[in-house]
């Protein structure tokens, strides 16, 4: 928001949301799925609810079309 191009946008929300979907939309190229995956996890955690929202259906869809490793990290 501090660089000049943004100064006239009220909010990043419509730009973040059609990023997450444009993610989404992108599950076919292999080496990036886990990349996409975890970038799509991070936004359900957003504080904004349209955010969780848009990202809670790009993750059904982009689970539904591919399948992502799940690996388990133990606390140390």
């Amino acid at each position: 928001m501090k660089l000049p191009c943004y100064k006239n946008i009220p909010s990043l929300v419509p730009l973040k949301k059609a990023a997450l979907r444009a993610l989404a939309a992108s599950h076919y190229i292999p080496e990036y799925r886990e990349k996409i995956f975890l970038v799509l996890g991070k936004a359900l955690n957003s504080t904004n609810q349209e955010l969780v929202e848009v990202s809670f259906d790009c993750m059904k869809k982009f689970t539904s079309v591919c399948q992502v490793k799940a690996t388990i990290r133990e606390k140390s």
